[in-house]
């Protein structure tokens, strides 16, 4: 029937309004958390370590190295943890094949790409004034580049890396850029004036707290509206994972999987 279409031009938007108890929380504070592709969380906990855990809430393995901030590679079998270490970042390994880890190394870095192939790692090094892009080589024993852009910018707001290129947003006499290296020959071939919307697909999620409740607005181009409510939050993150679905922690210990294309929730736990 005509009325069961909607208006012409005018997207179907889904509305739905999961939410999250005050007294529905954890024990740890949670600072990052990622679901690999066998379905397991892996959690930062801050000087409390990283835990590994099955969709249903069992701890798998537990690493006593502090992190407050992830990387993982794409097949799950590698992953660094990053703590802040006053001006530096403490930064260890993963090797998630055997649950086993290990400290790397300390440096002195501004941003860096929250996903890796496994033997390669971008990120951005602070150097008087001016910053460098690296890719830095995630198996050797100690601290080295297998590509260096000296003086990229003075500063390196965003990273990202996906199958074919790195983006790269940045400030450089005074303006916002976003540049994009080819991965093959790390040629730059495309810089373009910034602020342009970053996406995963399409997709993408916004966060608001306000007086220790967090909403989690998760967008799809306009054309789907999915908000979720954390009670009792102070911070809170987000992000993409497999499968298109939203990794959501927070400082209560909650750790969320939610899937917006099926609107469904795949693991929900409380560490």
């Amino acid at each position: 029937l005509d009325a069961d279409l909607p208006p012409s031009g005018r997207p179907r938007v889904r509305r739905i309004t999961p939410r999250w108890q005050v007294h529905d929380v954890g024990l740890s504070a949670i600072h990052d958390a990622i679901r690999l592709p066998c379905g397991d969380l892996l959690v930062a906990m801050g000087e409390s370590g990283i835990g590994r855990f099955a969709s249903d809430g069992r701890r798998v393995a537990h690493f006593d190295l502090p992190a407050t901030s992830l990387v993982a590679d794409r097949d799950g079998a590698r992953a660094l943890g990053l703590v802040p270490r006053d001006e530096r970042t403490a930064i260890c390994r993963l090797d998630l094949l055997v649950n086993r880890g290990e400290r790397w190394a300390d440096a002195r870095l501004s941003c860096w790409c929250d996903t890796f192939d496994g033997d390669q790692w971008f990120a951005a090094a602070e150097r008087r004034g001016a910053c460098d892009l690296m890719a830095l080589d995630a198996r050797a024993s100690d601290w080295r580049a297998l590509w260096q852009l000296r003086d990229a910018g003075t500063q390196i707001l965003r990273m990202r890396l996906d199958q074919n290129h790195l983006q790269t947003s940045l400030m450089t006499d005074g303006e916002e850029q976003d540049w994009r290296h080819d991965l093959n020959g790390m040629r730059l071939r495309l810089r373009t004036p910034g602020r342009q919307q970053w996406t995963d697909d399409g997709w993408r999620a916004a966060l608001t707290t306000d007086d220790g409740t967090t909403q989690i607005e998760i967008l799809h181009d306009e054309a789907s509206r999915h908000l979720l409510v954390l009670e009792g939050t102070e911070t809170a993150c987000a992000r993409i994972g497999p499968g298109g679905c939203f990794v959501i922690c927070d400082d209560r210990g909650r750790v969320v999987v939610y899937d917006p294309i099926n609107n469904a929730v795949w693991s929900d736990i409380r560490v």
